[in-house]
């Protein structure tokens, strides 16, 4: 018992005998396989995101056959991002919509993806994980990203504008009688069709 009592000038700490150079083993948290000495200093625990989980994901994503490509990189996108910084909880689904914008706004504009990724904010709100508002304040960012691209491609060489007209297409369309297209009604509603072209 006398190890447990204090000492006023500290004796019992100098009394204990503390071992150097002590082979101990320790183990993987999750796989219970022995450290090797190189693994020592990384804690791979803190690791949301392990490579084979990545490659895994984005595996089991393209077996899907009943949903489109671009579904498919959305989907990709979103659950990298979701994994990479640890959303678990339905009211962190508003910030990870806003950081995900932030972070691949500018691949979702470049790939096509926008409709792709308005279709995915609709079915999250569907299921009450984000507000209405979250929606429009990320249709909003992306737009504003859309315009900053778009000012910035006026800046290109020419020759690929030209190389556009002369295939036809801007941004994956075509122009092709686009006065005929803008100016077409639906034939019940007598309503006028929306232009292919229409932003977002």
């Amino acid at each position: 018992m006398s190890e447990f009592l204090e000492s006023e000038d500290g004796e019992v700490e100098q009394q204990r005998t503390y071992s150097s150079g002590h082979n101990r083993l320790y183990f993987h948290s999750d796989t219970c396989l022995p450290l090797r000495p190189q693994e020592m200093e990384v804690d791979s625990e803190d690791e949301k995101d392990p490579e084979w989980l990545r490659e895994k994901t984005i595996t089991q994503i393209e077996e899907f056959s009943d949903v489109n490509e671009g579904e498919k990189e959305v989907m990709k996108l979103w659950n990298l991002h979701v994994m990479k910084h640890g959303f678990i909880a339905d009211n962190q689904m508003n910030h990870a919509c806003m950081l995900f914008v932030e972070n691949y706004g500018q691949k979702i504009i470049k790939k096509n993806l926008c409709r792709n990724f308005m279709l995915h904010l609709v079915s999250m709100h569907d299921f009450n994980l984000i507000s209405i508002m979250s929606i429009d304040k990320a249709v909003t960012k992306l737009r504003e990203m859309q315009q900053k691209l778009e000012k910035g491609e006026s800046a290109t060489p020419a020759n690929e504008e030209i190389t556009e007209e002369q295939n036809g297409t801007a941004n994956g369309f075509s122009e092709t009688n686009s006065k005929e297209k803008a100016l077409e009604t639906d034939g019940v509603s007598g309503v006028p069709k929306q232009s292919k072209k229409q932003k977002l």
